[in-house]
């Protein structure tokens, strides 16, 4: 039933991420507003999903579905944000900090490497 939750959120989520990017254009003079505009809205949804149903276990079935699934697919910086969030809040300040970097840095660079390593594999 949890990979079901999860699942089917994620679906949903992916659909409606598609939906509100080509709604709003892909880039605006080569600006991703789409893409921001749904980072954007994923953080806030998942704030206030968090909000409502983190403290009581028995809404783990409404936090699978909205904040994992949904949200998930909707963008997966919505749960980055989360994390980070999670991480400042246990006062690990050292952790959040590193993952923010590493996830943003490397993250970047390993685009560029796996579209470098395709474009050499095709010459």
């Amino acid at each position: 039933m949890i990979y079901a939750l999860v699942g089917i959120g994620g679906a949903l989520g992916s659909i409606t991420r598609f939906f509100c990017s080509r709604w709003l254009g892909l880039t605006v003079d080569g600006f991703p507003l789409g893409t921001l505009f749904v980072n954007w809205l994923g953080c806030l949804l998942i704030g206030i999903c968090w909000g409502f149903f983190s403290a009581d276990p028995k809404y783990t079935s409404m936090r699978l579905l909205l904040i994992t699934g949904f949200l998930g697919g909707f963008t997966t910086f919505s749960s980055f944000g989360w994390e980070s969030l999670q991480l400042f809040n246990d006062g690990k300040w050292k952790l959040a900090v590193s993952y923010i970097l590493l996830s943003n840095v490397i993250g970047i660079f390993l685009v560029m490497l796996g579209l470098n390593l395709v474009l050499k594999l095709r010459v």
